[in-house]
């Protein structure tokens, strides 16, 4: 009997855990002696869209995110792009049912990067913890429960007796 793929965003505690060319990828992503906090996978979704999504990490460093995806040409495996906090132009987050994507947009020596991220929505939970330590580096924001509005908070938790999904959006 076949056994089947988590489909859900996981946490991934260290680098040996994961896949041996996404190991080399952050090996060739990564300057010298910067330390990964937080590693989160996304498995591959035949389902959420047409065509599919590929299997995806997001990597929290000490000054930014690493983004590894799978591509299916033959002649390139994996794009990796590295975003520095303080490179942030803009960032869109939408969530649709069970899918979810985060564009970010920023510049880097006069060069605009950009990465998308498409997810099963289940694991929302684990990119914002991701996305407010990016935020940290991108606003310079000691902590980033203090950078809330203590009214923004309260509305936030009237719409969750209404929909507790598009409240968990408007939350990030």
């Amino acid at each position: 009997m076949a056994s089947r793929v988590n489909p859900f965003p996981y946490q991934i505690q260290d680098l040996t855990d994961l896949p041996e060319h996404f190991q080399q990828a952050v090996q060739r992503s990564l300057k010298p002696g910067e330390q990964v906090n937080s590693i989160l996978m996304f498995p591959p979704q035949p389902f959420l869209k047409r065509g599919g999504i590929p299997q995806q990490a997001l990597l929290s460093t000490s000054q930014g995110l690493l983004h590894i995806q799978e591509i299916a040409l033959p002649s390139q495996s994996l794009v990796a792009t590295y975003f520095p906090g303080d490179a942030l132009l803009y960032t869109h987050h939408s969530l649709l049912l069970l899918y979810g994507r985060l564009e970010l947009v920023g510049e880097v020596d006069g060069n605009l990067i950009r990465i998308v991220a498409e997810y099963n929505t289940v694991g929302q939970y684990l990119l914002e913890t991701v996305l407010k330590q990016f935020l940290r580096f991108t606003y310079g924001w000691a902590d980033t429960e203090k950078s809330y509005d203590p009214q923004s908070n309260s509305l936030l938790d009237v719409l969750g007796a209404q929909s507790f999904k598009f409240m968990n959006g408007l939350r990030l």
